[in-house]
């Protein structure tokens, strides 16, 4: 799974771990990156909240 190394709340790398890693936040299918903020609970990007995409959202074809 997919989880983020977080440093003075800010995403320093993104690694895969398995079950029971300390020291990361798991990330699961949010699109977090690299110098992304993260509160204690959210991640954030340029202020807003990272989330999945909405279905109305992605393309079709895309």
């Amino acid at each position: 799974m997919r989880a983020a190394i977080i440093e003075n709340g800010i995403v320093q790398n993104i690694i895969v771990i398995a079950d029971g890693y300390e020291g990361a936040v798991v990330t699961g299918e949010l699109p977090v990156a690299i110098g992304d903020a993260f509160d204690g609970t959210d991640f954030f990007r340029g202020g807003e909240k990272v989330a999945l995409p909405q279905l109305e959202e992605v393309q079709p074809g895309g």
